[in-house]
């Protein structure tokens, strides 16, 4: 529905404080002429309002007085409102005093204390203008006591309600600025790896296709073929916010086979997909690369031992489960790794892990292990 600009000047003068106040003044005011003209009534008065003559002169008789009383009221009122519950006054009496944390501790208890000590001084002011202006309703200062410190209990809740809502609007409004800056740069880490992974993973592509080229090798033309669907890949389907499972899981078939051309002869390359792709089942695109391009970059490629990079996908019913584990230098760090903890300071694995969190909102596992020899990410979305 659409705002008129009426309703939103309307809106506005709402908010403001003014006529917040002005509008819980006329409240206490009608909720104070009824309880003067019922204690009237009650108190054996009638008679008195009767002598007035006419209804019209009594009802302006006890609306003056509820008005003055309104207006009394409202001195101790206000007074405990900018300088006890705002805590100016707290502030002038603790000045001097070191140890803060007890104050805060019992800053409820200092202004019950406080708004007591308002409430008696402001009631042995009252209590003789009372007797003097006021004929409808006697009351001594302890009543007065009483009658003051409900209106400060009554209006303190009321200001600490609206600041509550107002502190509770403002800490949305931080958190949805937050959530939209923590996505934003999420979506320039993950587009500046993009970036870094299609020139630097191209020349050692095609520098191998070359090499395969010069020794006549048959199996040139397929590879040909991987690298065709891993660029098309790359050009159409990366700027999408979800991608086919299929294609993803092709995607990295093409780029785990391309990437076979740069291992060594002691390296064991294992790839296995298990379960059936789930019709229409989508997924983020570039999650699955960033561990898999990750576990080619960082296994231990020297050495006269045997090396070994794991990739297993695992599809049951709505969930990808995927195991990247491959052998590593022992005391060597991975990318944005230590000791099994996914750290900041790697912007490869720290921007997976922020998009998974703004992407799939705690509805994902990321477990990773570093256990000599073997580094594992175990890793577990929904398809959607």
């Amino acid at each position: 529905m659409k705002i008129t600009p009426a309703q939103n000047r309307l809106y506005e003068a709402l908010r403001r404080d003014l006529t917040q106040h002005l509008v819980f003044g006329a409240v206490v005011l009608i909720v104070i002429f009824c309880f003067f003209a019922v204690h009237a009534w009650y108190q054996g008065k009638a008679e008195l309002l009767d002598t007035f003559g006419y209804q019209r002169e009594a009802f302006w008789k006890v609306f003056r007085e509820a008005l003055a009383y309104t207006l009394m009221m409202g001195v101790p009122v206000y007074f405990n409102l900018f300088f006890v519950y705002q805590g100016r006054l707290q502030d002038f009496l603790t000045r001097g005093i070191a140890d803060k944390a007890w104050v805060k501790n019992g800053s409820f208890y200092l202004f019950l204390l406080l708004s007591l000590i308002t409430a008696v001084i402001f009631s042995f002011i009252y209590a003789p203008v009372v007797h003097k202006v006021f004929d409808i309703i006697e009351q001594q200062w302890y009543e007065l006591v009483i009658a003051i410190m409900v209106f400060i209990l009554c209006t303190t809740g009321i200001s600490y309600t609206k600041d509550a809502i107002e502190r509770s609007r403002e800490l949305e409004r931080k958190d949805r600025l937050d959530i939209i800056r923590r996505r934003r740069e999420a979506e320039q880490q993950l587009n500046f790896i993009k970036r870094q992974i299609r020139p630097h993973f191209l020349f050692n592509t095609l520098a191998n296709l070359q090499i395969l080229a010069h020794r006549k090798s048959e199996g040139l033309p397929d590879l040909i073929g991987e690298l065709s669907r891993l660029l098309r890949h790359l050009v159409y389907q990366t700027n999408e916010r979800f991608v086919p499972l299929q294609d993803e899981l092709r995607f990295i078939r093409s780029y785990v086979e391309l990437q076979r051309l740069q291992l060594s002869t002691k390296t064991v390359l294992d790839y296995q997909e298990q379960g059936p792709v789930p019709q229409g089942a989508r997924i983020a695109p570039m999650i699955l690369l960033l561990f898999v391009e990750n576990c080619f970059k960082h296994y231990n490629s020297r050495g006269s031992d045997e090396k070994l990079i794991q990739i297993h996908f695992t599809i049951e019913g709505q969930w990808l489960k995927a195991c990247i584990r491959n052998t590593f230098k022992p005391y060597a760090r991975n990318e944005g790794t230590v000791g099994g903890r996914v750290l900041k300071s790697g912007i490869g694995m720290s921007a997976a892990q922020e998009n998974l969190e703004l992407i799939y909102a705690g509805r994902y596992l990321l477990e990773v292990k570093e256990e000599s020899p073997y580094y594992t990410v175990n890793l577990e979305i929904p398809v959607l």
